[in-house]
């Protein structure tokens, strides 16, 4: 069981290399990233081609040859073009999903919010009344896991630190009881906080 979740990881961190994933750790998603990705993957996979061709081909000898490589790419450069195109379209299909999933459960969370009474707020004393006052803590105790979960999703989708989603999250944790929600979540969740509010305070 260990060896096969070793393999596991050394998998992942393969595939993380291979599909240029490694960058997210440290830039936002977006279309910078993506197409440094798209050129990276096409790159591994435009030479796994050239190879794969090469020692199917008849003619060719099963030796490294520099000037056969340059051939090679030349010959079959336009799969290059290819490749890219067909990786970019797929990255920036994902991130534009990933972004307009992001974008309508925000709007979802903020018009809940803005439903509620006046008196209600996350910062507001509770109202005199101890059955409403119960009901309304329980609100804000649903709403403050319901922002935690909007911030697992962006940090999960790389998105947490690009443009207005940042300011969306750290305005989130500021409101009462989410980062307490958040952190909840385990000892992943504690480092994804810790990274964001490092990078937040020092960009």
């Amino acid at each position: 069981m260990a060896r096969m979740a070793r393999m596991a990881r050394v998998l992942k961190d393969i595939f993380s290399i291979a599909n240029g994933e490694f960058i997210l750790d440290s830039r936002a998603n977006g279309g910078g990233v993506i197409a440094f990705r798209a050129f990276w993957s096409s790159c591994i996979i435009f030479f796994l081609a050239i190879l794969l061709y090469e020692i199917i081909n008849p003619a060719s000898k099963l030796c490294f040859s520099f000037n056969e490589l340059r051939k090679s790419t030349h010959e079959n450069f336009e799969w290059f073009g290819a490749i890219y195109v067909a990786i970019y379209v797929a990255l920036y299909s994902r991130f534009s999903s990933q972004w307009s999933y992001l974008a309508q459960v925000y709007n979802q969370i903020m018009q809940s919010v803005a439903e509620l009474p006046d008196n209600s707020s996350f910062t507001d004393p509770p109202l005199s009344s101890w059955a409403i006052s119960l009901n309304l803590n329980r609100k804000r105790e649903v709403y403050a896991i319901w922002m935690a979960g909007f911030i697992a999703d962006a940090m999960e989708m790389h998105l947490a630190r690009k443009g207005i989603f940042s300011e969306c999250v750290h305005s989130m944790f500021e409101m009462k009881g989410v980062k307490e929600a958040f952190l909840d979540g385990g000892d992943e969740n504690k480092k994804d906080f810790d990274d964001f509010y490092t990078w937040y305070h020092n960009r």
